[in-house]
């Protein structure tokens, strides 16, 4: 006979984990809740970097620091999906490993239906587990690794956007930990990160990058040159991002 489930987010999660594994369970949790703070930092500051690169680097020696945070960022959020979710051998604190341990082991006999019937809702779907899949390859291969045949062939292997397919497996990380925590409040950006209203250190850093920018000041060093890119930056989408950044740094608009 089915029983009524229950909505664990509306318990205190001490009635949900045995007592005697209080302790180990909420250690477990803030192991894992640490790494999540980590890897959400990383992406959210490589969403911002990225866009910046693409359009800012524009003189001879605009292309070396930006590109090398972005690649450092990049690898630290592999490392940190891979280390999270596919991470494999004895004693490896994962996600996946950790649920098994709270449903199993951890949990209430009397929540443990209930539990299931949540985590179905958060199970990694078809096109989350290739990717985890595709970055575990990429971090065996090319990040944490070197691979000799692979570097021979780079190009038939798997590649993660940044943009595309990171933003998924990070989502799908955090809604498997908020339901392991029973959705009580534990932040997975840091404060200054996770409020509207205010500007991040990141955006502050990239305006003054790009108020020394060769591209954003190009119209006043180099107006001639300007004139006749304008129309091509206009249709590739870069002349709106100049200006963006122009009227960031209360300049006129090109």
């Amino acid at each position: 006979m089915m029983t009524a489930s229950v909505d664990l987010s509306r318990l205190d999660p001490k009635e949900v984990i045995k007592p005697r594994r209080w302790d180990e369970y909420e250690q477990g949790l803030r192991w894992i809740w640490a790494e999540l703070v980590r890897l959400n930092t990383s992406q959210f500051i490589l969403k911002r970097i990225g866009p910046f690169h693409n359009v800012l680097m524009f003189g001879p020696d605009d292309g070396l620091f930006i590109p090398h945070v972005i690649t450092a960022l990049y690898d630290l959020c592999l490392l940190g999906v891979t280390k999270l979710a596919t991470d494999k051998g004895k004693n490896r604190h994962t996600l996946p490993n950790f649920k098994n341990r709270v449903l199993r082991e951890f949990m209430k006999d009397a929540y443990r239906q209930s539990f299931q019937q949540q985590l179905a809702l958060v199970r990694f779907d078809k096109r989350t587990q290739e990717l985890l899949d595709s970055a575990r390859m990429i971090r065996n291969n090319f990040v944490a690794h070197l691979n000799a045949e692979a570097l021979l062939r780079p190009s038939q292997h798997p590649r993660i956007d940044p943009d595309q397919d990171l933003p998924v497996m990070c989502e799908a990380l955090n809604s498997l930990f908020e339901t392991l925590c029973f959705h009580h409040t534990y932040r997975l950006l840091p404060m200054a990160y996770d409020l509207p209203d205010r500007k991040p250190d990141v955006e502050r850093i990239l305006d003054l990058i790009a108020a020394e920018s060769s591209f954003v000041n190009l119209p006043e060093t180099r107006p001639r040159v300007f004139q006749r890119r304008r129309k091509h930056m206009a249709e590739d989408g870069r002349l709106e991002i100049m200006n963006e950044y122009r009227r960031r740094l209360g300049l006129a608009e090109a």
